[in-house]
């Protein structure tokens, strides 16, 4: 793909939501452009786990070593069944195999056992990325020998994947993606003209949005490659105001459109919320904070704090801490 290493990360959500077929596609060559992109790594594996009931729905190994490719195909499968997702929550970034896990997490056995399994073979460590979304699990790991790290930080590979969950949500939904005009969505130029509208974008307040925040993010994306990633991916939140995800489309002549395509964090059970305030509620109590909340939804922080006041009086709750009880078993997704 030929990215700089300063705007690799980008580059990495742009391929995410290079939509595909079906997820099986999706999932294969989105781990072929990460092991490209991530050149210090020996290999690339990805997983995407069903988490009730626990079932492993794909996976897929990019790896140097045929031998080593053969002992993950062997066990890793089974292992992710076992291992327990929340210790590399996507919020911190990039999760080490070797020391991110807490001492007395249930996985721990299973953890040591895959690092065991790993000696003699080169590779000191794995270095994985979570992203959760509507009772499934997205990791990307990444094989590492001793002394090498996956390079940029935590705060921007966590805000990678929320664009991996993101684009995700997008796959399963391909069909209505793929829409010349998606339902409620548009079509802009990059540089924000209005191509196409329909049905809720086509609003004064939202077409304004749409508009302002496809330059910006536009504008961040072609910097990239000089001033990093991770200024980039600031501008780049998650979604546009809780609902729209960017997709870029060309027309036969090659002209790049941006495409605002509904893409909203749902919630199974919203407790008789609103979808915006089930949204913030149900990642609050996930353990979200508003900041985090807030670029995943594309809201301004004071917006976050004001739809968890109004949830908490809707749903007579003394704290945030009590959301977590509300929406048990776990409808919150991330996004």
């Amino acid at each position: 793909m030929g990215a700089s290493p300063r705007g690799r990360l980008v580059r990495l959500v742009e391929a995410a939501y290079q939509l595909r077929p079906d997820v099986a596609t999706w999932i294969d060559e989105l781990t072929s452009n990460a092991a490209e992109l991530v050149p210090e790594a020996e290999g690339t594996v990805s997983r995407l786990l069903e988490l009730s009931p626990r079932r492993l729905r794909g996976y897929t190994i990019r790896l140097r070593d045929p031998e080593l490719a053969r002992i993950m195909r062997e066990q890793e499968g089974a292992d992710a069944l076992s291992v327990d997702v929340v210790m590399h929550g996507p919020d911190l970034g990039l999760r080490r195999l070797r020391g991110d896990a807490p001492s007395a997490d249930a996985s721990a056995p299973v953890l040591s056992e895959m690092v065991r399994r790993f000696e003699g073979t080169g590779i000191a460590d794995m270095h994985h990325l979570t992203a959760l979304d509507a009772g499934h699990c997205f990791s990307l790991g990444f094989l590492v020998r001793d002394g090498v790290d996956v390079r940029g930080s935590a705060r921007a590979w966590s805000r990678a994947a929320v664009h991996f969950a993101a684009a995700f949500r997008l796959q399963r939904a391909a069909a209505s993606a793929f829409a010349d005009l998606p339902v409620d969505g548009a079509v802009l130029h990059p540089d924000g003209r209005v191509a196409d509208a329909d049905g809720a974008a086509q609003g004064a307040r939202e077409l304004e949005l749409l508009r302002e925040r496809v330059r910006r993010v536009d504008a961040a994306r072609a910097r990239a490659h000089r001033e990093g990633s991770a200024r980039a991916l600031e501008v780049w939140r998650g979604l546009i105001d809780g609902t729209w995800s960017m997709i870029d489309r060309h027309d036969h002549d090659g002209r790049r459109y941006v495409v605002a395509v509904p893409n909203p964090v749902s919630v199974p059970d919203p407790r008789g919320l609103s979808p915006r305030l089930a949204q913030v509620a149900a990642l609050a109590g996930a353990g979200y904070s508003d900041k985090w909340i807030a670029y995943a939804l594309g809201l301004e922080r004071t917006t976050v704090a004001t739809h968890l006041a109004a949830a908490l009086d809707k749903l007579a709750l003394p704290s945030r801490v009590a959301l977590a009880k509300a929406f048990e078993p776990s409808g919150a997704q991330d996004p």
